[in-house]
């Protein structure tokens, strides 16, 4: 088994490596030249993007005649002209669709980690939020890898002790999160399918760019709740399987616009990319990417290091990663990554109910 040590040092590496990623996302996607369209929209001023949305060009969102609230006013309308091209064509609605369903598991972990009686203090909700709000920037593509997955690595590094998850969340906290979920998937979607020549689409646009602000919920659950009794590691099972439907069913939903877009390939025999599905495809990567650093985080940290004693719960041979490597494989194709990285989360609490449930009991006697 490896010292504690060498399992610092791999978890270091491996934050090393997905920094390195989502910096590298945030390039190609936001900055590498050619940005043509990029470029053009943010030329323009801001009486000319309110135009765009049928706003009235001399009003204002941010009521201040400072000129930096009015340069952050016009940046956010860079933000929205952009996904309006996004979503202006079948691909480009396709692959928000695609992102999102990928997205959501790893949204669906950083939310429940955070209310969790032992969430350590780097996981808190608040932080949560800053980074989402980050990826809205510079992609949450770039965002996670950057500055979620070595948070992981450290709290997983400086706690060898404890089994991984750890228990679960008061039940109080699933009122809290039946609240956020009312603002952030309806956002995505009706984002994807209300036509951008709406009036209303602008401000469901607004209300996803800023949907992360609604987890600060929790952090403040977190700060007043005086219930410390976690419910069942089954129970969080369940959230991440309720919501893992949820990304099948989206992520088909992408699967049926690509359909559309085979057949505009076949009559047109090309399909040029605009700046912004170019930026959601670099987007996409980094996601799928993190969805593996979260996962090689776990084969790095289960096992128990030398000289210390605890569970592991998540040991696998040889012949259970080549079947669990196919089988992975073949749910990603079926039920899509995010789904089956919901089902993994899942599967790992699952794992750990019956020790949680018994140290619990254990504690009470």
């Amino acid at each position: 088994m490896p010292s504690v040590t060498r399992q610092r040092v791999l978890l270091a590496l491996l934050s090393a490596l997905s920094i390195y990623t989502g910096i590298k996302v945030t390039y190609y996607a936001v900055q590498a030249p050619p940005k043509t369209e990029f470029d053009r929209f943010a030329a323009r001023t801001l009486q000319e993007l309110r135009a765009v949305f049928g706003l009235t060009p001399q009003g204002r969102w941010v009521p201040s005649v400072h000129e930096t609230a009015e340069e952050l006013e016009h940046f956010l309308f860079v933000l929205l002209r952009i996904f309006k091209d996004l979503v202006e064509r079948t691909l480009g609605r396709a692959l928000f669709m695609l992102i999102f369903s990928m997205t959501a598991p790893l949204v669906t972990y950083a939310t429940l980690e955070s209310v969790k009686v032992r969430a350590h203090f780097l996981m808190n909700a608040a932080i949560v939020t800053l980074i989402l709000l980050t990826g809205q920037v510079i992609c949450v593509g770039a965002a996670l890898p950057i500055f979620y997955v070595p948070i992981v690595a450290f709290v997983r590094g400086s706690r060898p002790m404890a089994v991984f998850p750890e228990p679960g969340f008061a039940k109080g906290a699933l009122k809290v999160m039946k609240y956020t979920s009312l603002v952030t998937g309806p956002s995505v979607v009706l984002s994807s399918l209300v036509p951008t020549t709406h009036f209303s689409w602008v401000y469901i646009n607004l209300v996803f760019q800023f949907f992360p602000l609604v987890y600060l919920l929790l952090a403040v659950y977190m700060m007043v709740s005086t219930d410390y009794v976690p419910v069942s590691s089954h129970r969080v099972a369940q959230e991440y399987r309720s919501n893992g439907k949820r990304d099948a069913i989206i992520y088909w939903a992408s699967l049926g616009l690509m359909v559309r877009v085979g057949f505009d390939y076949a009559h047109s025999g090309s399909i040029a990319l605009s700046d912004s599905e170019i930026l959601i495809l670099w987007d996409m990567l980094g996601v799928a990417l993190t969805l593996v650093y979260m996962f090689a985080l776990d084969v790095i940290a289960d096992p128990a290091p030398t000289g210390v004693l605890r569970n592991n719960l998540h040991e696998a041979s040889a012949g259970d990663w080549v079947a669990g490597t196919l089988n992975t494989l073949g749910s990603c194709l079926v039920w899509g990554p995010g789904a089956t990285m919901a089902e993994y989360f899942a599967r790992r609490e699952d794992r750990v109910a019956a020790f949680h449930s018994g140290q619990l009991q254990h504690k009470s006697q």
